[in-house]
């Protein structure tokens, strides 16, 4: 089963996912444990195909997978009398409330401390003025919740200037623009070249969308005293990286161009 075909309910695949994000694994070890999950012995030749890498470096990454305590591992040739010679290394899954208990005993205990670190920021947030300053966030996954987060604390308005908008279109930006929407605030899209399924769930959400002829950078604008600029990286994959400040001099700057563009745009009629 490819990646693109992974169940999202699939205790093997919320694992592998739980244990990239948390940074205990990287991808490639996080899908070679998940196999030996799924299969409970496997060799070095399983872990390739599962991965795509060659069988050395597989066989590698499965060594030290075993030296963290995630395989039980045959004795290598000579170390043991049964060793045996032209037989592969066999490599048996531990189980991961084993080698993974102190990782979830310390989660759980965090868990309940969150309310306490939420409140820290707050305060912090209110009593630190970074004004001026220009932030970069990412990775993706992070720089579209850290966005969200931003569009949830509108109180009159989100306004969004792009070409097809498909940054819009994660999960947590998407949610953040309906609840805000649900509220009443003013959700405003323009667009040069709206993507279809994005036009699609905007519409839904009953948001204001235009359509120009204006190719710029992108940006969004909450409240008009927040700018959130979406960057996109990556070379293989395109990712989004976030820019974001509350300077007052470019929020004014970007707000006079929007109202500009707005002027130039006409109601979306797809």
């Amino acid at each position: 089963m490819s990646s693109n075909e992974e169940s999202e309910d699939d205790p093997f695949v919320l694992l592998k996912k739980f244990l990239a994000a948390s940074g205990t694994l990287d991808e490639s070890d996080a899908t070679i444990y998940a196999l030996g999950l799924k299969k409970g012995t496997i060799t070095s030749s399983d872990a390739a195909e599962a991965t795509g890498l060659r069988q050395t470096t597989s066989g590698g990454r499965l060594k030290r997978l075993a030296s963290k305590g995630f395989f039980e591992v045959t004795p290598h040739v000579g170390e043991t009398p049964a060793s045996g010679r032209g037989y592969p290394r066999k490599y048996r899954v531990v189980h991961p409330r084993i080698v993974l208990k102190d990782l979830f005993d310390m989660f759980e205990t965090l868990l309940p401390k969150m309310d306490i670190i939420d409140q820290h920021l707050e305060v912090q947030a209110e009593s630190t003025s970074e004004e001026g300053n220009l932030w970069l966030l990412r990775p993706q996954r992070v720089a579209l919740r850290r966005g969200s987060v931003m569009l949830r604390g509108a109180e009159r308005s989100i306004k969004i200037y792009g070409h097809d908008c498909t940054w819009c279109n994660g999960k947590n930006i998407m949610n953040a623009l309906k609840d805000a929407a649900a509220k009443g605030i003013l959700v405003q899209v323009l667009a040069t070249n709206p993507d279809k399924k994005v036009t699609k769930v905007l519409m839904s959400i009953k948001a204001e969308l235009y359509v120009l002829d204006f190719p710029g950078i992108p940006f969004c604008l909450v409240d008009d005293s927040i700018l959130i600029m979406p960057r996109k990286e990556g070379t293989l994959q395109t990712q989004y990286s976030l820019i974001f400040t509350n300077d007052k001099y470019m929020v004014e700057h970007f707000g006079k161009l929007y109202v500009k563009l707005l002027s130039c745009s006409k109601p979306w009629e797809g």
